[in-house]
């Protein structure tokens, strides 16, 4: 299946795309304030380590998907 540019854009602009887009930024900001509030401290160094790599990963991971969604609105109608 091939998607075009166009239908890119539409699903980056409809309703059910925009609460998705939300809940990302929603769950980016709460795995920050996790952080801030040393929610991946762990017992020893290694694995206070470990729990914040996997968390910053999560993190990056959600600021692609939004930054891909907000691109496609912004790109509208450059094709």
């Amino acid at each position: 299946m091939v998607i075009t540019r166009q239908e890119w854009q539409e699903w980056a602009h409809h309703p059910v795309t925009q609460e998705w887009l939300e809940q990302l930024q929603e769950s980016k900001a709460e795995t920050m304030e996790a952080w801030a509030a040393e929610a991946f401290v762990g017992a020893t160094p290694e694995a206070t380590q470990s729990f914040n790599a996997t968390a910053l990963g999560g993190v990056r991971v959600l600021k692609q998907l939004i930054e891909e969604i907000e691109s496609l609105k912004r790109t509208e109608g450059e094709e």
